[in-house]
């Protein structure tokens, strides 16, 4: 491999309806960009769907979680049901149910912690990350290999941050809070951008996954240590596939925020429709013959 080739690799997480926009924006990054090595890094349990579906794609793919995704995709098994008899009270049902819960967000932590430390392992030569929102630890991963990245979303985002997060970002990062609040410029991170979406950066789940990588778990750390009033990092610029001539462009977005149009190719989707078609009275014919 060639050390000056760029390796652009993109993260995305969630089901096959969450990943296929990226899929194809890595397609197209690639059909523009032939020099390069274009990666994309996707859950495991969606890998024969795409094999199935697209074999026609160019791009590289790596899957991860294939050994931990069966903890919280595994069916309940009817004999391990748990069974009520007579003496059971409605307080020690409400006991079992609060711990099967509890349980399944155990195994659903594991398999996301899993998930993160692959991501970072399998992203040691890239040279440029592309992350979906739904894989905010592609933000600290870029840091951490000191390389640039863009967030990307196929849609817009519906969740806000947390009632108090303001008054709680101000108490813990007053010096911070005070420089973002005060910017307006487009070359820096405004309070504008933590608002709309980063956020989400500074919760604990991150801040974990941040101190696992050697990285400190505290965002901006040395911008809220430094004097310098001017000191602020460079914005990350978030990508919508989402076209103005069906959304307006809300006006308290970040300069940072475009909306980009939706992400069609015509080539790509015209072998999607014509394989899947064939895939589906393929399928079809083997069922009717069962």
């Amino acid at each position: 491999m060639s050390k000056n080739k760029e390796r652009i690799f993109f993260l995305s997480r969630g089901s096959l309806g969450d990943c296929l926009p990226l899929i194809l924006l890595a397609e197209e990054t690639k059909s523009r960009s032939e020099n390069s090595d274009v990666i994309i890094v996707l859950p495991f349990d969606i890998k024969n769907e795409i094999e199935s579906f697209f074999p026609f794609l160019t791009i590289e793919f790596v899957w991860v979680n294939k050994k931990t995704n069966s903890l919280c995709l595994e069916e309940e098994n009817p004999k391990k049901k748990r069974k009520l008899n007579d003496n059971n009270t409605s307080e020690e049902e409400d006991e079992d149910e609060e711990k099967e819960k509890e349980e399944k967000e155990e195994k659903e932590e594991i398999v996301l912690q899993e998930e993160m430390h692959e991501m970072f392992s399998s992203c040691q030569s890239a040279t440029f990350i592309i992350f979906h929102l739904f894989v905010l630890e592609g933000f600290s991963i870029a840091e951490k290999l000191s390389i640039g990245c863009v967030a990307v979303s196929p849609f817009m985002l519906t969740s806000s941050p947390p009632s108090g997060f303001e008054e709680s970002f101000e108490e813990e990062y007053p010096n911070l809070y005070k420089k973002l609040k005060n910017s307006n410029s487009s070359n820096t991170i405004t309070y504008s951008e933590i608002e709309h979406w980063m956020w989400r950066l500074f919760l604990s789940d991150v801040g974990d996954f941040r101190e696992s990588i050697d990285l400190s778990p505290n965002l901006f750390e040395e911008f809220e240590n430094s004097e310098n009033e001017l000191d602020l990092p460079k914005p990350i610029q978030l990508l919508y596939g989402i076209s103005e001539n069906i959304i307006i462009r809300p006006n308290d977005w970040p300069q940072s925020t475009h909306m980009c149009g939706f992400w069609i190719n015509e080539k790509f989707s015209r072998k999607i429709q014509n394989h899947s078609l064939e895939e589906f009275l393929r399928l079809k014919k083997l069922k009717e013959r069962e």
